[in-house]
C-alpha cells in the first residue's frame, strides 16, 4: 500500500505517461544515452513504455546526480521499471546506498537478484556479511548474491569471511545448479580447506557435468591437495573429456610450469586447444641475459612477439630491472604492459608525476591509461586531494578518451568532482544518428577457418554498438582476424588489429548495458574500462557469469554455436556479411 501511495505521488509530479507532451521514446532515450546527455535524460519526461530502458540509460551515464531519479523508478509498481532501475543503480557510483535501501522493503524475487548483483557491483566490504547469508537463498535471489560476491571479490574488496557460507550452500544445493556459487568460490581466491570441505567439494566435482563448474572447484581445492592427490587429479583431467579443466590446469594452475616436462608430451595432445597452450607458453630462441631479452622485445618484428617477449622480460628479469628500457618501445601495447608491472610492484604519488611529465606523456594513451587504473585499484594517491585535483582534472579534459576516461575514474575515486568526459568515437560515429543508423541491422554471417556461424544482432538494445559493428565491418577490420583470445567453457574473441589482444580501432565506444544472464552464445564488445571498449567482440561458449554486468551485449549466435566451440588461436575471421532490413 505505501508503495502504491508513493507512486501516486511520484507520477503525479513526474508526468511520465505517453499522453506528456514532448515525451522521450525509445528512440530518444537511446540518442541521449549514446552522447551521455545526462540533462536531456533527467529532463523527461518518457513514455510509459520506455521507462525501463530509461532507468538503464540513467545508469549508463555513471553520473551521482541520477540517483534520485534511479530511486524513484525503483519504487514504482511495475516490476519490469524496477528490475531495470535496480540493475542501473550497480553502475552508478554511490547507488549502493539505495540498493540496501531497497533490499529492506523489495519482495518480488527477480527484482531482489538485480539488487544482490548490483550491490556487488557498487557496494563494499560491510556488504560482505549480508551477500554471504543471502547465498542459501533459493534461485534467483542466492545465485545472485554469489555473483555479488564474486564482482566483489574481482573488484579487490576484501571477502575471505565469505567462504564458509559459499561452501556450506555448495554442499546444500542438491540438485540446485551450482554455476553461480562454484564461480562465486573460484574469485575468492585460493585458501587452504578443511578436509571436510575438500571432501564436500571433491564430491561435488565428481558429480556435475559442467566443465566450467569442474574447473572452478577444482581450482577451489587444488591448494589443499597434496602432490600425489594433484597427480592423480592432473592425469584424469589432462586424459578425460573436460576441456574446461584441462585449461585451469594449464593457465591459472600452473601445471605446465610445475613440470616442465609435461609440456612436450602435450605438445601432441588429441586437444589442439592443449597444444595451442603449450605453444602460447614457449617463447622460441629466450636470450640467455637480460639485455638480450630486452633486445629481443625491443625489436621483434610482429606485435604478437613484441608483447610476449616484453611480458617475459617482465616476468622473468622484474619491473625494476628491465622497465625502463622497455618503457622506450615504439609498440603502446610494450609500454603499457610495463605501466601495469610497474604499477602493481610500487604505484606510489611520486609514480604519478613520473607517469605524467617524464616516462609516459598524456598522448600514450594506452600505457597512462593502465597506470592510472593501476593507481585507483591499489588507491595511492594522497588523500589531500588538492594536491592531485589540478592534474587530474588536465587529463580529465584533454588528450586521449582513454587517458580522460582513467582520470575521471580516479577523480572519482578520490572523490573529486569533474565533468565526465564525453565519447571519443570519430565524428561519423559520435554524431546521434548513428543510433538510428544501426536499427536497420538485424544479423551477421562470420565465416571463419573452421566454419560459418550467424548472429542476430540487437539494435533496439544497443543501436549504437550495432552501428559501429557495422561500420567495422564494411571497412573490412575484421577480415582476416585471428580469434587471439580463445578460454575453453568461456569465450571465443577476435577482432584485435594487432592480433594479440592489445589492440583497437583508434577509438573507444560507450557502454549500452542491459540486465540479464550472460549464456551461451551470447555476443559482446570486449572493452577495458567504463565507456571504453573498441573493435574486439566475443562470443561466450557456456553460461558466463564471470562477464561484468556493464558489458554491452549486441547480439546472440542463432546458428551455428558448435562452430565457435571448436574454434583456437589458430583460426581466423575470413569475412562478416551484415544483413539489413529493408528499407
Amino acid at each position: 500500500m505505501r508503495r502504491a501511495m508513493f507512486a501516486a505521488v511520484l507520477i503525479a509530479l513526474l508526468p511520465w505517461g505517453a499522453g506528456a507532451a514532448d515525451a522521450l521514446d525509445r528512440d530518444a532515450i537511446a540518442r541521449a544515452a549514446w552522447a551521455r546527455d545526462v540533462a536531456a535524460l533527467l529532463r523527461g519526461p518518457y513514455d510509459d513504455d520506455a521507462l525501463p530502458m530509461a532507468a538503464i540509460a540513467l545508469g549508463q551515464t555513471g553520473r551521482p546526480e541520477v540517483l534520485p531519479r534511479l530511486a524513484l523508478l525503483a519504487a514504482l509498481d511495475d516490476r519490469a521499471v524496477r528490475e531495470a532501475a535496480a540493475f542501473a543503480l550497480g553502475l552508478v557510483p554511490g547507488g549502493a546506498d539505495t540498493v540496501r535501501l531497497r533490499l529492506r522493503v523489495e519482495d518480488d524475487p527477480a527484482v531482489r537478484a538485480a539488487l544482490w548483483r548490483s550491490l556487488g557491483a557498487a557496494g563494499g566490504p560491510d556488504d560482505t556479511p549480508m551477500l554471504a547469508a543471502a547465498v542459501g537463498l533459493p534461485a534467483p535471489e542466492g545465485d545472485a548474491a554469489a555473483d555479488g560476491l564474486a564482482r566483489l571479490a574481482l573488484r579487490g574488496v576484501a571477502v575471505d569471511a565469505a567462504r564458509p557460507a559459499v561452501i556450506a550452500a555448495l554442499r546444500a544445493a542438491g540438485v540446485r545448479p551450482v554455476a553461480a556459487l562454484a564461480h562465486c568460490l573460484y574469485r575468492l581466491g585460493p585458501s587452504v580447506l578443511s578436509p571436510p570441505e575438500v571432501a564436500a567439494l571433491t564430491s561435488r566435482l565428481d558429480r556435475t557435468a559442467h566443465g566450467a563448474v569442474r574447473a572452478w572447484l577444482l581450482a577451489a581445492v587444488w591448494p589443499s591437495l597434496s602432490s600425489s592427490e594433484r597427480a592423480v587429479w592432473r592425469a584424469e583431467l589432462l586424459d578425460g573429456p573436460w576441456r574446461e579443466p584441462r585449461a585451469m590446469l594449464l593457465g591459472p594452475l600452473g601445471t605446465l610450469a610445475d613440470d616442465p616436462g609435461l609440456a612436450a608430451m602435450l605438445s601432441a595432445h588429441d586437444d589442439p586447444w592443449v597444444r595451442m597452450r603449450v605453444r602460447a607458453e614457449q617463447v622460441p630462441d629466450v636470450a640467455p641475459d637480460r639485455e638480450g631479452r630486452v633486445r629481443q622485445a625491443l625489436r621483434a618484428s610482429t606485435a604478437v612477439q613484441r608483447t610476449r617477449g616484453a611480458a617475459h622480460a617482465l616476468a622473468r628479469d622484474g619491473v625494476e630491472a628491465v622497465g625502463v628500457p622497455l618503457a622506450a618501445s615504439h609498440d603502446p601495447a610494450v609500454r603499457e604492459l610495463v605501466a601495469q608491472a610497474w604499477a602493481a610492484a610500487s604505484p606510489s604519488p611520486a609514480g604519478f608525476d613520473a607517469a605524467r611529465d617524464g616516462l609516459w606523456t598524456e598522448t600514450d594513451r594506452l600505457a597512462l591509461r593502465a597506470w592510472l587504473r593501476a593507481v585507483a585499484r591499489h588507491a595511492v594517491l594522497p588523500r589531500d586531494v588538492d594536491a592531485v585535483r589540478p592534474r587530474l582534472a588536465a587529463l580529465a579534459s584533454d588528450g586521449p578518451f582513454g587517458v580522460r576516461i582513467a582520470a575521471w575514474d580516479v577523480a572519482a575515486d578520490l572523490g573529486v568532482a569533474l565533468p565526465p568526459p564525453t565519447p571519443g568515437l570519430p565524428p561519423a560515429l559520435a554524431d546521434r544518428a548513428v543510433v538510428d543508423a544501426g536499427r536497420t541491422a538485424l544479423a551477421a554471417t562470420v565465416e571463419t577457418t573452421a566454419g560459418t556461424f550467424r548472429i542476430a544482432l540487437a539494435p533496439d538494445r544497443a543501436p549504437g554498438t550495432v552501428a559501429v559493428f557495422v561500420s567495422l565491418v564494411e571497412q573490412g577490420l575484421y577480415a582476416g582476424r585471428p580469434w587471439h583470445r580463445v578460454v575453453p567453457g568461456f569465450v571465443a574473441q577476435t577482432g584485435d588489429p594487432r592480433g594479440d589482444g592489445l589492440g583497437g580501432p583508434g577509438f573507444l565506444v560507450p557502454d549500452e548495458p542491459t540486465p540479464g544472464a550472460w549464456g551461451p552464445g551470447a555476443v559482446g564488445l570486449a572493452r577495458g574500462a567504463r565507456d571504453a571498449a573498441g573493435s574486439q567482440w566475443f562470443v561466450t561458449l557456456a553460461d558466463a557469469p564471470q562477464v561484468d554486468p556493464a558489458t554491452t551485449r549486441f547480439g546472440q549466435v542463432v546458428d551455428g554455436l558448435d562452430v565457435v566451440r571448436r574454434l583456437t588461436p589458430d583460426d581466423r575471421v575470413v569475412r562478416v556479411v551484415i544483413h539489413r532490413a529493408d528499407p
